[in-house]
């Protein structure tokens, strides 16, 4: 008798590795109330929390920047093992089975490059908001270096103000030079440039978007799983995105 071919979805894995880490809507809505009196406090945040502030962003593609807003750290999740997610394998169009691209060409802004979970907990730690900036109806992976453009322009923004970027995170691996030096086990090109991602650190996206959602009870920052996102057939399909950035009030 063949063994029984079990598949897991990203979903269930997610679950598993959260263990009893639940919602406490309690805490989210107290933790809530303290992040929207910073925000409240400083034109330059409120600016991000309502997307005016893409009028100082000069990028073709900042029309992809659908939803902005802030959390406070303490309740999103972060764990070592949310960057198995990107050793998981998938089906490509040209029957490929393969993890993310990022992973497999050695991509230097991904795992195990990445700051370890413990160092991130210390970073959290300091920081009194997080901020996310969703993008909405990419539809190739390439789009994503456009993210990372806009995120250093959010970065200099930030930068005019009293608010402090301890750390800025991509959405998927760097795509900021057309080829990795990890390709060619050299010394990364543009190291002031790279950006790792929110999974490459840890930060389980998929709940921080759940927490975005409750806290704005606006159901859109959730995300969806592909099925066959790597498939012929669902190529043309839209997508989202996120970055992030991990702030202190001074």
């Amino acid at each position: 008798m063949s063994p029984t071919k079990i598949i897991s979805t990203p979903d269930q894995i997610l679950n598993l590795i959260r263990g009893d880490f639940r919602i406490d809507e309690e805490k989210v809505k107290r933790l809530s109330i303290q992040t929207d009196r910073i925000v409240s406090q400083h034109s330059g945040l409120m600016a991000i929390a309502d997307c005016t502030f893409l009028s100082k962003i000069d990028h073709p593609a900042k029309h992809l920047i659908k939803h902005a807003g802030f959390i406070s750290p303490r309740v999103l999740f972060l764990s070592e093992k949310i960057k198995s997610l990107c050793r998981l394998t998938y089906e490509h169009a040209d029957g490929r089975i393969d993890p993310c691209g990022g992973i497999k060409k050695n991509y230097l802004a991904c795992s195990p490059y990445s700051p370890h979970d413990s160092e991130m907990k210390e970073l959290f730690n300091t920081a009194d908001l997080f901020c996310f900036l969703q993008a909405d109806g990419l539809t190739h992976m390439k789009q994503q270096r456009s993210l990372h453009e806009i995120l250093f322009q959010v970065e200099d923004y930030f930068k005019k103000t009293e608010i402090t970027v301890i750390m800025s995170f991509s959405a998927g691996p760097c795509r900021i030079c057309e080829k990795c030096a990890g390709q060619s086990d050299e010394e990364c090109y543009e190291p002031e440039k790279k950006r790792f991602s929110l999974e490459a650190c840890g930060i389980d996206v998929d709940w921080a978007m759940k927490m975005m959602a409750l806290k704005s009870k606006d159901h859109h920052w959730k995300i969806d799983w592909l099925k066959g996102f790597g498939l012929k057939e669902r190529q043309d399909d839209p997508f989202k995105s996120v970055i992030g950035l991990l702030l202190s009030i001074s």
